[in-house]
């Protein structure tokens, strides 16, 4: 898949702003591709909707929102189940202020949205750039499609979800 003309939601534990790292300049350079880039920014406290606004680049758009529930992660070591439900309520937020479906999600956060399945997405992408002690990273890994790093170190730990691994230069 060319990553030409795509609506694209990229996931991100670093909010949208001066300081940019990575996945910052990955999304300006899918924009700059014309691509229409949907940059989802951590959780916001106390939003009643999400927010959806144009940032300074062309076809780069912005997302804010609340999470139906803080600290869904902890629901998560109770009821899987429950955690699906909770986080399709999210998503379901976020879909609704784009004016479509996205084509691609693109994941650098692992401790939100462990199931990019639930996006329903053409392609699902999940890159590590850290790496992070413990599993729930797993969960994610194991239902992306493609798994990029920057790291060696961090692709061997997703060997065992038996996806397609690639390590990027940073």
């Amino acid at each position: 898949m060319k990553f030409v003309g795509k609506r694209m939601l990229i996931i991100s534990p670093e909010r949208w702003g001066i300081n940019r790292i990575s996945k910052h300049h990955y999304a300006i350079a899918l924009a700059q591709r014309g691509n229409q880039v949907y940059f989802l920014n951590p959780p916001s406290q106390g939003l009643k909707q999400a927010s959806l606004s144009q940032t300074e680049i062309a076809g780069l758009f912005q997302i804010d929102y609340t999470p139906v529930l803080k600290g869904l992660n902890k629901v998560l070591t109770l009821s899987e189940w429950l955690f699906a439900l909770l986080n399709s309520f999210d998503i379901r937020k976020i879909q609704k202020i784009l004016p479509d479906q996205p084509d691609v999600v693109w994941s650098f956060d692992p401790f939100r949205f462990q199931n990019l399945k639930q996006f329903n997405t053409q392609i699902s992408i999940f890159h590590p750039v850290d790496y992070h002690p413990g599993t729930i990273d797993l969960k994610v890994a194991k239902t992306a499609d493609i798994i990029l790093s920057v790291s060696s170190v961090i692709l061997d730990k997703y060997r065992s979800v038996n996806k397609p691994l690639f390590f990027i230069n940073h």
